[in-house]
């Protein structure tokens, strides 16, 4: 026998013992393969729910459907630049100071229904109104406001009174009332022109007025002979009667 062949036999030999050891490994390492237990798989934990967040979250769903359903929020109330416009573009009378109390007590007047029919705010009215004061006027304010002010609230009854106080005093209205007590009809003077002025000359005389025979007794107490006369056997039933009558 050769070296080649020696050598060739002596790798096949070792060849053989090397499948034989890997057979015996194999065959331990399924033994011990079957002496171990099997390990069962972990059963994952259920995650539970924290009820009182879930809880929560329920009314806050709630809650912005409730608001969702909500009608919008009222616009912000309108202030005095608002309502100052309003009697501005309804052309309002602004007041100088007239120096006549008929003027004045007049421009008051005209005011009011303004203010009454553009709805402006019980408490804006003085605010809103006293932009339309001007010249005397405006500076008769600037002087008497502050104390005004210091002793309370100025409402708009103090402003009303105020301001009849200071452009038509009650001697005028005094006097007034005077001029309605003694009112006659002139010898020219028309039946229609005696009542208009006789009625306008009433406004100062509210209580006298407001007294069915009150009236009656001094609308016919300012007739002139003439007129008196025809009617002193005439009973009218009431002052509609008495002025018919008269025409």
């Amino acid at each position: 026998m050769d070296v080649a062949e020696a050598e060739i036999q002596g790798l096949k030999a070792q060849v053989a013992q090397l499948t034989e050891e890997n057979a015996q490994l194999t065959h331990m390492v399924e033994i011990l393969q079957e002496e171990e237990p099997e390990e069962e798989p972990e059963e994952e934990e259920p995650i539970e729910i924290d009820e009182p967040i879930a809880a929560i979250g329920d009314e806050e769903i709630g809650l912005v459907n409730s608001n969702a359903n909500q009608p919008p929020p009222p616009p912000p109330q309108n202030g005095v630049k608002f309502h100052y416009e309003s009697p501005r573009k309804n052309r309002c009378p602004t007041f100088s100071g007239a120096a006549d109390p008929e003027v004045s007590q007049s421009s008051l007047k005209s005011v009011e229904t303004q203010l009454r029919l553009l709805e402006v705010l019980e408490v804006l009215k003085v605010d809103v109104i006293v932009l339309f004061l001007e010249d005397r006027a405006g500076k008769w304010w600037e002087a008497i406001s502050p104390a005004m002010t210091t002793a309370g609230s100025i409402t708009w009854q103090r402003f009303r009174e105020t301001f009849l106080k200071q452009y038509y005093p009650a001697k005028v209205k005094l006097q007034k009332l005077s001029e309605f007590e003694n009112f006659s009809q002139a010898p020219d003077m028309s039946v229609v022109e005696y009542t208009s002025q006789f009625n306008a000359l009433g406004s100062y005389a509210p209580a006298i007025m407001a007294d069915e025979v009150l009236k009656f007794h001094c609308f016919k107490k300012g007739w002139n002979s003439m007129i008196q006369s025809p009617l002193v056997v005439y009973q009218p039933a009431n002052f509609s009667d008495l002025m018919g009558a008269a025409i």
